[in-house]
């Protein structure tokens, strides 16, 4: 999911075009940190895209309001008013900043937390692994306050299973990023919070799952949905696998 796209205004142009070149109708949301970068490469950055007759119930679309183009999303307006907000977002896969290089989408996003911490007088050292999913969990459940209901589409850059998960809600603030130390910065934690299920598990029940990159040898990218989308997306005859 990550685009590796510097989204300036002739690469928008572009793809919206190559987008209408398929569909006759479409509404595409992107983001990326703004950092300056002359090239049109640039590391990170997510594309969240909704197409055909669907693109007539865009309500509204955005990007990650941090500003670190760390996501994209997409509102539609369904049947009864109901609200689904489809999120396309990218976890940088480094763990550290001593092995990175200047220009990787972690050092894009070490700086920007790292400037916005000694703003608010935070001591601690940043990790962008961690941080994005404290402030996505944190803006999901002020969606989900307002009555959203979410698709969560994520390139994780790690095993899901693997880490403890615990239900730990906290308040949205757009103007801070999130910190609270008892938060394990795990997905789990994120999903459970947030009451998302894994609708992909829920579909194959298959063990393990298979690789979702071409070098790696398991799944990194996942699918979340709000468990009341559960029914729509779930074909008949079909049970979890651990039903």
């Amino acid at each position: 999911m990550e685009t590796k796209l510097n989204w300036t205004s002739s690469v928008t142009y572009n793809v919206n075009k190559w987008f209408r070149q398929t569909w006759q109708s479409s509404v595409n949301q992107s983001s990326q940190i703004e950092e300056g970068f002359s090239s049109y490469h640039q590391l990170g950055g997510t594309l969240t895209a909704v197409v055909g007759q669907w693109a007539s119930r865009v309500l509204f679309k955005g990007q990650d309001p941090f500003g670190l183009g760390r996501w994209s999303y997409i509102t539609l307006r369904g049947k009864g008013g109901k609200l689904v907000t489809f999120i396309s977002a990218y976890r940088v896969s480094q763990k550290h900043s001593s092995s990175v290089g200047m220009k990787t989408a972690y050092m894009q996003k070490y700086r920007a937390i790292k400037a916005k911490y000694l703003q608010h007088q935070h001591t601690s050292n940043p990790s962008p692994q961690r941080q994005i999913i404290l402030d996505i969990q944190a803006w999901i459940q002020h969606l989900q306050e307002n009555n959203h209901q979410i698709v969560l589409n994520i390139d994780y850059n790690d095993d899901f299973y693997l880490a403890d998960s615990s239900i730990l809600p906290f308040q949205f603030n757009p103007n801070s990023f999130m910190v609270n130390s008892a938060h394990n910065g795990s997905l789990c934690t994120l999903t459970t919070t947030c009451g998302l299920v894994d609708i992909l598990a829920l579909q194959h029940s298959s063990r393990p799952f298979p690789p979702t990159y071409i070098w790696g040898k398991k799944r990194i990218d996942y699918i979340f949905i709000s468990a009341s989308l559960q029914d729509s997306v779930t074909r008949p005859g079909i049970l979890p696998y651990n039903a």
